[in-house]
């Protein structure tokens, strides 16, 4: 089998779908799978991610999707409308979680022609890095691109400071949108800014023997940084809602406001359990209390094999 992928999905890899596309490509070329980058070759399955953007002469076209578009300070009928054209121009579909697909079949479309769930997954060899040292004993990280309001960053705050961990710290990276300001005088909040993988993957690294990686987006679809944390060795505290407990192996869930599975004012989105979340904070530092946890290893996320799920998706719709 040959499967075709145009560089413009993975070349650059600033996005979490082209980070994904690069560690997925890798992986193929890892197993010995043919791969073509000429759009005019023969080719068994061309995959496209997120939309159609790219020709080829392959026999089937495959289409990994990315989330719907839930949020009223959007244009989401249009921006649905757009998604659901690249569907049908498309022989099969991937979602990364069950809640995409939900919410796809909801407010895009529900596409007659063969559809699977598969997560993301991340490389077990990006994660070999040297920790960081800390002058702290536990150590908590919360890592995004930009803190847009969905994300909900200064729940994540509150909520460590209401942990009230001796000898803790909260590793907060990502454009904050002026968070740091209120907390600039906190000297167990250190804000980095935007980092790179190298300087993620060390942070992971640290988190993982200390504390744990906090996740708070309100109805996240299958978020790389959780997959990346978990297979880095990082015990995870997510919500509920959306997709991304379903990707939790190792951590605790903190039960959230449930989604009604219609379009929302993400600028609003609903706060966040913070006295649940300070629980689960204080139970992977002092390893004290309950939570509603998940102790597995996260061996499914590992790039390997999703990459195997797809090539054996494209064999059978061939």
């Amino acid at each position: 089998m040959i499967i075709h992928i145009n560089e413009g999905y993975f070349l650059r890899g600033k996005t979490g779908k082209g980070r994904f596309a690069q560690r997925l490509v890798r992986a193929w070329e890892d197993a010995g799978v043919e791969l073509s980058r000429n759009p005019n070759d023969k080719a068994d399955v061309a995959f496209h991610v997120g939309r159609m953007k790219h020709y080829s002469k392959a026999k089937k076209h495959v289409l990994r999707v990315g989330p719907a578009c839930i949020d009223t300070n959007m244009d989401w009928k249009k921006i649905n409308y757009e998604k659901a054209q690249a569907v049908k121009g498309a022989d099969a579909i991937v979602y990364q979680s069950e809640y995409s697909r939900k919410i796809y079949h909801k407010l895009v479309c529900k596409p007659d022609k063969p559809e699977i769930v598969i997560c993301n997954g991340a490389d077990t060899r990006d994660y070999k890095a040297k920790p960081y040292d800390s002058a702290f004993q536990y150590n908590f990280l919360a890592s995004t691109r930009i803190w847009t309001k969905q994300k909900r960053g200064k729940d994540l705050v509150k909520a460590f400071l209401d942990a009230n961990l001796d000898d803790a710290c909260l590793l907060f990276c990502g454009d904050n949108s002026g968070i740091a300001k209120k907390y600039s005088d906190r000297h167990n909040i250190m804000f980095f800014g935007p980092v790179g993988d190298d300087v993620l993957a060390r942070l992971y690294r640290l988190v993982a023997n200390t504390g744990a990686y906090l996740h708070g987006v309100y109805c996240d679809t299958c978020p790389n940084s959780v997959v990346e944390a978990q297979v880095a060795g990082c015990p995870v505290i997510c919500t509920d809602q959306g997709g991304t407990h379903e990707i939790l192996r190792y951590g605790a869930l903190v039960h959230d406001k449930p989604f009604k599975y219609k379009p929302m004012n993400l600028n609003r989105p609903p706060s966040i359990d913070r006295e649940a979340m300070a629980n689960a904070i204080r139970y992977f530092a002092l390893k004290q209390g309950e939570v509603d946890g998940v102790f597995l290893q996260p061996d499914d996320l590992y790039i390997e094999h999703v990459a195997y799920q797809y090539v054996k998706f494209f064999e059978r719709i061939l």
